[in-house]
């Protein structure tokens, strides 16, 4: 009987765990880029990675506010890169505090997942998992650096 209830409490944890990761496979999915400082050594390239499982999908990523629109295939079980760096100055939402019409939605025929990656040699190299409809409704919370003071600093002086 002990056996019987470990497995059943393993079998409840192992479906919490796959119903949490489900969030991030989706086929629609809607983003607003943040603003990346472009004094860290570039904001650029900026580039979905868009992953297929065993289908080969249509994918299309628009701004359905502005005049960005491409539509591509994707082969089954790859990893595509669209780079999105032509469009950074109607892309990023900045300034900040503004509302703005810049935000992208990304539509596929099947289930992928959607990472945004800001590839920087500098000091801002970052990535967003995308999260589809499973995530809306829910908080999240972004983590942030709280031992040294934000501001500009050069050279790098981090303080105690």
């Amino acid at each position: 009987m002990k056996i019987l209830k470990l497995l059943f409490a393993a079998l409840l944890l192992n479906l919490c765990i796959v119903s949490r990761a489900q969030a991030q496979i989706d086929s629609v999915f809607w983003f607003a880029a943040p603003w990346v400082t472009p004094s860290h050594a570039g904001n650029t390239p900026l580039v979905l990675r868009i992953s297929t499982f065993n289908k080969p999908t249509t994918v299309r990523v628009y701004q359905p506010a502005g005049t960005y629109d491409s539509t591509f295939l994707v082969p089954p079980n790859s990893l595509n890169s669209h780079f999105l760096s032509s469009i950074v100055n109607t892309l990023e939402s900045k300034p900040a505090d503004n509302v703005l019409n810049y935000g992208l939605k990304i539509e596929a025929d099947t289930l992928v997942t959607v990472v945004y990656e800001v590839v920087s040699s500098g000091n801002n190299p970052e990535t967003y998992s995308l999260k589809g409809q499973n995530g809306l409704g829910t908080e999240f919370v972004c983590p942030f650096q709280t031992t040294w003071a934000n501001g500009i600093s050069r050279p790098f002086n981090p303080s105690p």
